[in-house]
């Protein structure tokens, strides 16, 4: 698994410039994140498309499984439990979803990358030792 750093500013920008349009995108690539450290099936389309269908009802829903699926990745990885559902959801309701994304990315990509490209390398690192005594 490899997770990849966003530069959130970037992503605010690019979010307001196109009116909204690339927090589809966003949404996401959060979305498969999350599916993925929590190890269950990527489903982040299906959140889409029901999101839409549903006229934001379902999005709403998905802001407070996105912070029980955070709480959920950060015991997995042994990390400091924190569940941040109900804020999204608030958060949501008052249309400030992007602070949501905000919030989730930063812990992306300062809680779980560095693990997951830690574990990536030193996989990596141990195969090359391995082959030096080979030789």
């Amino acid at each position: 698994m490899r997770l990849e750093i966003r530069n959130i500013v970037v992503y605010v920008l690019l979010y307001i410039v196109t009116c909204g349009l690339f927090g589809l995108y966003w949404i996401y690539t959060i979305g498969s994140e999350l599916y993925e450290l929590n190890d269950m099936e990527n489903k982040a389309g299906l959140d889409i498309i029901l999101s839409i269908v549903t006229c934001g009802i379902y999005f709403i829903y998905l802001q407070y499984k996105w912070g029980k699926m955070v709480d959920s990745a950060r015991r997995r990885y042994d990390l400091y439990p924190r569940d941040d559902a109900w804020l999204f959801v608030i958060l949501s309701l008052f249309s400030l979803s992007i602070i949501n994304f905000c919030i989730i990315q930063s812990q992306i990509n300062d809680d779980f990358a560095p693990l997951i490209d830690t574990a990536v390398t030193t996989a990596v690192h141990y195969a090359e030792e391995d082959d030096d005594r080979r030789n």
